[in-house]
């Protein structure tokens, strides 16, 4: 919200530079919320630059300064958009569909063209997203301020899956000559795939790489890309995407590997993500929790108690050590095969290493005490 404010009053003083002096008391005061007890009201129709239809209040919206503030003493104001108002609308104010959707180009600014509960982690999710936004190495211009910021507000407007205003800012971004960043795009790709459109994030991808303008991809669009592919069904054309990047010279992490194996795992080849898991080390990659807790969660969902097993005690001689996930994983398993005393057995390890059982597992425990397969103990346990 600071942000958003300091922009309106620096665009205020600098249209006034010549006529007003910048230092003075009710200039001030005017702003001073501890002074006068309530917060500015800013025009929310003002552009953000004098040549565009990029309005302040479109950016409140996407960074949420428009919210009510509670920390001031003044009364918290309504938001100032009703729910679905947004900016990606045609010119006659229709919203558009996922089928006129179009990734502008960069060569050319001015044209516009339940999962099995057993998974308990999101690749791509929360411990990932951040870095999205994470580009140390990266020396900025003048202009990339401005692709900083349309990179933030687009982010804000894809995390809600307003995905079409998103699409709009950049659009904007193309008609002020601006072309986005590799954040920007990752940003877009993700939202797309999010929002189940695979489609228009694959022709995104295709401009970003696209010769000449291009903008290079990390290993963090190859992930997104990864796992939008295969969270939508798309394994084979996960699989070449796969197979290219192995080729290249980027250094994958075992966040790349986590996405295939599950990718592999849940379209039921189980065989060919336990070849890419036993083939990790030859790569001199470290298989993570989240790999072991996927390879595990694949062999259960084949049946193949055993397989997991071995595994899990793999992890508890060589590490990396079990969490609540993989407990949990084995439980429900030895539970639906009707195997109660491997299952009291795991639960009782569990909660040595003071892990709990988390809702699935408690769910399939109260729905087998209510039809009496299981006993009251076994809640108890959990509990």
């Amino acid at each position: 919200m600071v942000f958003v404010k300091y922009n309106r009053a620096l665009q205020r003083r600098y249209k006034r530079k010549d006529t007003v002096d910048p230092i003075v008391l009710d200039e001030i005061d005017e702003c001073n919320e501890w002074l006068t007890g309530t917060m500015e009201s800013d025009n929310e129709d003002d552009l953000v630059f004098e040549d565009d239809n990029l309005t302040w209040n479109v950016v409140g919206e996407a960074v949420g300064a428009n919210d009510p503030y509670y920390a001031t003493r003044s009364a918290a104001a309504s938001s100032r958009f009703e729910k679905g108002k947004g900016v990606a609308t045609d010119s006659g104010g229709h919203g558009r569909s996922k089928a006129s959707r179009r990734p502008p180009s960069t060569s050319s600014p001015m044209t516009l063209v339940d999962d099995d509960d057993e998974m308990e982690e999101d690749f791509i999710g929360p411990e990932y997203e951040d870095t999205l936004l994470d580009n140390d190495d990266y020396e900025y211009d003048d202009s990339d301020c401005f692709v900083v910021t349309y990179s933030t507000l687009i982010k804000g407007f894809c995390k809600p899956k307003r995905v079409e205003d998103a699409l709009e800012l950049f659009r904007n971004m193309s008609q002020r000559g601006l072309v986005g960043n590799t954040v920007t795009y990752n940003t877009l790709i993700q939202g797309l795939f999010q929002d189940g459109d695979c489609d228009m994030a694959q022709e995104l991808f295709k401009v970003m790489v696209s010769d000449g303008d291009g903008v290079p991809p990390n290993i963090m669009t190859y992930n997104i890309l990864l796992n939008g592919l295969c969270k939508n069904g798309k394994l084979e054309k996960a699989l070449v995407v796969f197979e290219y990047l192995q080729k290249s010279k980027l250094e994958h992490d075992i966040c790349t590997y986590n996405i295939m194996i599950e990718g592999m795992c849940k379209a039921r080849k189980v065989e060919d993500g336990w070849n890419l898991f036993c083939s990790l080390s030859l790569k001199g990659v470290k298989p993570d929790v989240i790999t072991y807790n996927t390879m595990i969660s694949g062999f259960c969902w084949e049946g193949l108690k055993e397989e997991a097993d071995t595994l899990f005690k793999k992890m508890k001689e060589d590490g990396p050590l079990p969490d609540s996930g993989t407990y949990n994983t084995l439980i429900r398993t030895h539970l639906r095969d009707g195997d109660k005393a491997a299952s009291a057995e795991i639960i009782k390890e569990m909660r040595s290493c003071e892990f709990a059982g988390d809702a699935s597992t408690i769910g399939l425990v109260t729905n087998m005490l209510d039809d009496g397969r299981l006993d009251k103990s076994f809640l108890d346990m959990l509990s």
